[in-house]
């Protein structure tokens, strides 16, 4: 009986923790912004710097608040040195002592730290813009892949049937034993490019798995796909616009702002700090004594405020310098998307126009000709392998401006993805 309840129990518990893992997989995702949606929610990257975000958040309240105070107490030990004074033995004392920072100082270790935050939330935003980017690139090279795929099977099915028909025509005597064997070999070089293909689709599965947050292993269902829409590179102003909307920027612009306020908090340094205390006599049978205290520290130690003040200067041309470059490096990357989208969106328009109507044109006249016994095999083997070769590179040319595309809402900072 006891070994029938445990199995229950185990039975139990693997059902639980099978709802739980199911729960916590994320659904399978069919369209892109299916894909970025669970991403943006499942990704560890994103949710790490999400924390680090929050944690630069909470270090504003660190470093405005107030030093710690200090509590001593002392004891006495020891009999007075003269006659005439009373005994201090078992005299206590208790000290209660609270730094003050100069005024201006909490404020401007607010600011800096305030100013690091904000770096930080932009940082935060510039991984989530980099993921986008990685998920558009994958997601189109998935889909690059899916449909060559299915170009190269059904290929593979239209060499077969030619086959059979060249068969015959041999059986016949209308055909020479050649061009069965070139078929043969057609299709092996077929088969071997889709076991190839097949290898790259396991690859891009698991690498968008991997960026939705889940298991390598885990189904991916055919992509629904369209041509991403590109009429926004037509924009004559989309440079003035990224150097507003990249995260980046932003990040850089709060980095010189925080070495500003980090110099002018150095100059402060040269100020003393005040110490304010109260102190408490008791017990020995005398009477409580009560002694109000006020100090400073001693910044005499010049040297070392001199090199903060450098430090804090040379931190402030980096981050002068750095905004600079970032400003150069966005300008160039939004030129580079702008050309890489329209040669990819030109291309794309020429496939579709001229080159594969007129390949298919070609291919199916050649295969109706070959068919009659008019043309001869070696023609009509030329022929399906140019618009073989044409509808593969035509669906890697929707890849290219698919991630072309992707770069180019990564330069721009993409509506949708970063508020400005």
């Amino acid at each position: 009986m006891r070994y029938f309840s445990n199995c229950i129990l185990v039975a139990a518990a693997f059902s639980v923790l099978a709802r739980v893992s199911a729960a916590q997989t994320p659904a399978a995702p069919s369209t892109i912004e299916d894909y970025l949606t669970i991403a943006r929610a499942n990704n560890a990257g994103v949710a790490s710097s999400s924390a680090l975000a929050r944690a630069a958040r909470e270090r504003v309240g660190v470093a405005t608040g107030f030093p710690d105070p200090s509590l001593l107490y002392g004891y006495y030990l020891t009999a007075p040195a003269f006659e005439h004074q009373e005994s201090m033995d078992g005299r206590s004392e208790l000290f209660l002592m609270q730094p003050v920072p100069f005024p201006g100082k909490r404020g401007l270790r607010g600011d800096v730290a305030a100013r690091e935050a904000d770096a930080g939330a932009r940082a935060h935003d510039a991984v989530v813009l980099d993921l986008d980017y990685q998920v558009k690139r994958a997601f189109y090279q998935f889909v690059r892949v899916v449909e060559v795929e299915s170009v190269l099977v059904q290929e593979r099915a239209l060499l077969r049937d030619m086959q059979d028909v060249t068969r015959v025509r041999e059986s016949a005597g209308t055909a020479p034993q050649q061009d069965v064997l070139k078929l043969d070999l057609a299709i092996a070089e077929l088969e071997d490019e889709l076991t190839m293909v097949e290898h790259e689709d396991d690859r891009t599965r698991a690498l968008l798995n991997e960026l939705l947050g889940r298991d390598a292993h885990a189904p991916l269902p055919p992509p629904s796909w369209r041509p991403p829409d590109t009429a926004l590179s037509e924009v004559g102003t989309l440079a003035d616009s990224a150097l507003v909307r990249r995260p980046e920027m932003r990040a850089a612009a709060n980095q010189l702002a925080a070495a500003e306020s980090s110099r002018r908090l150095a100059k402060r340094e040269y100020w003393p700090d005040f110490v304010l205390g109260m102190k408490w006599e008791f017990g020995a049978d005398m009477d409580d004594a009560w002694e109000l205290m006020a100090g400073i520290d001693l910044p005499i130690w010049l040297g070392k405020r001199r090199a903060m003040v450098r430090a804090a200067e040379a931190t402030q041309e980096a981050a002068r310098y750095r905004l600079r470059a970032d400003s150069l490096r966005v300008r160039r990357e939004v030129e580079d998307a702008v050309h890489g989208v329209r040669s990819a969106r030109e291309r794309l328009e020429r496939f579709e126009t001229r080159i594969l109507p007129r390949a298919e044109q070609t291919f199916r006249s050649s295969e109706a000709a070959y068919r009659a016994g008019r043309v001869e095999f070696i023609d009509y083997l030329d022929s399906q392998r140019t618009w073989l070769a044409l509808r593969r590179e035509y669906f890697g040319v929707i890849a290219e401006l698919g991630m072309e595309s992707a770069a180019f809402e990564r330069a721009i900072a993409g509506a949708g993805v970063i508020e400005p």
